[in-house]
């Protein structure tokens, strides 16, 4: 059994009973700090779906000043019914916590069906705004387009169609695939974009990452 002990303005005591798990939760937390931080605990969790996702977030959140919102990735690159399923288990996994339940982030690619995107948001108690689904499917496709032609060696005109042709090739079953010059995994291109981006670059990020 746990109890409240309050003190009244003309200094008597109350005692309260504990009523649900939920309120015992908060009790601990606000006992043990009143913010992530002071636990060593994130400020809050923004869940991708795959590696490369989690690599280019954590680039761009770093350049916002932001490096205190930690990154999970779903181990689920590629294959995304893997990835929607792993994402579930990262939210029943951080969501028991108050604040992180209140605040946690989720982005996803386009094709993430309406019925998950709604089952996300009620779990989370979503008001819209916080469970995200970006317009295009792949997050290559947001990329800064000038690092994109400079990783690849081709005009910043041909980029959209590399790409294309990229995840193209990735989605028929290869492990690596051309961006023109550049080959390699879906990864290994994050980290080539993220290794040239910088600040000077983030005015060029679409708003669906920019203010995310």
């Amino acid at each position: 059994n746990n109890f409240i002990v309050t003190k009244a303005p003309d200094g008597t005591a109350n005692i309260r009973q504990v009523q649900t798990k939920t309120e015992l939760e908060s009790l601990v937390y606000h006992l043990l700090g009143n913010s992530p931080d002071d636990l060593f605990f994130p400020d809050n969790i923004l869940v991708t779906e795959g590696p490369s996702d989690q690599l280019f977030w954590r680039r761009v959140l770093n350049l916002l000043d932001a490096g205190s919102i930690a990154v999970h990735h779903s181990d689920g690159d590629g294959r995304v019914s893997s990835a929607i399923e792993a994402v579930d288990q990262i939210l029943k996994t951080h969501a028991y916590v108050p604040w992180y339940r209140k605040r946690l982030v989720v982005v996803v690619d386009s094709s993430v069906s309406d019925k998950r995107i709604e089952e996300w948001r009620t779990f989370v108690g979503d008001d819209g705004t916080r469970v995200r689904r970006l317009s295009k499917n792949g997050i290559e496709h947001f990329y800064p387009k000038e690092i994109l032609a400079s990783v690849g060696a081709l005009p910043v005109e041909k980029v959209d169609e590399a790409i294309e042709a990229f995840l193209g090739t990735l989605q028929a079953g290869a492990r690596v695939a051309s961006v023109g010059g550049f080959t390699g995994s879906k990864r290994q291109l994050a980290e080539a974009v993220s290794n040239k981006m910088g600040a000077e670059h983030i005015a060029s990020l679409s708003p669906e990452i920019r203010d995310a």
